[in-house]
């Protein structure tokens, strides 16, 4: 997928942010998210640190999917013990509207290829231990299709929700724990 600068020839799609009117904010309160994640739940029962790790740049959407996706982030978000969220700065100029108090969670970071995806990476990954000191159980979900992730699988149990199934990396998902389809989610809205 391209965002910004123009497109080249091995993009199946291409999205511009000008191409959208930029939404009204819209946070809900409908309850609807946290009624999903009870069925859906994005982590595993036992005691370990929960990181929430949003790629902002993966969640594209229209306005009224990316609401919907950024009000099942922010209930996620609530059961997290950090959240860390990162993006070119048009996947956050789009976001923002919905993100709420998760707003100073984001880092912008530059265009390039995979530049968000090393930004949560650095963030998730601990820092060397002291010798001898043991590892804090951690667990992760990541919203992101991409295989980098896969990686997170060795520190702990791994939630990936993905944008869209079908471009998910199968490396990532066949790390994963679980993987909690967001157009699932979508599709669960639209039935209520």
């Amino acid at each position: 997928m391209g965002l910004g600068g123009k497109p080249r020839d091995d993009e199946f799609e291409w999205f511009t942010f000008a191409d959208v009117a930029d939404p009204a904010p819209v946070p809900s309160a409908s309850g609807a998210a946290e009624r999903w994640l009870e069925e859906n739940p994005p982590w595993e029962p036992q005691v370990a640190e929960r990181l929430l790790l949003v790629d902002l740049d993966n969640l594209r959407a229209d306005a009224p999917r990316l609401a919907a996706r950024m009000e099942l982030v922010r209930a996620i978000a609530r059961t997290a013990d950090r959240v860390v969220l990162a993006g070119q700065a048009g996947s956050v100029a789009r976001s923002l509207p919905w993100l709420g108090d998760l707003g100073p969670n984001v880092l912008t970071v530059g265009e390039g290829p995979d530049a968000a995806d090393f930004a949560l990476l650095d963030a998730a990954l601990p820092p060397r231990r002291r010798r001898g000191s043991a590892p804090m159980p951690r667990q992760f979900a990541v919203a992101s299709n991409d295989g980098i992730f896969a990686v997170l699988a060795s520190q702990g149990p791994l939630t990936v929700l993905s944008p869209r199934l079908s471009e998910a990396s199968q490396r990532l998902c066949a790390a994963a724990t679980r993987v909690l389809d967001l157009e699932r989610y979508e599709a669960h809205l639209a039935a209520a």
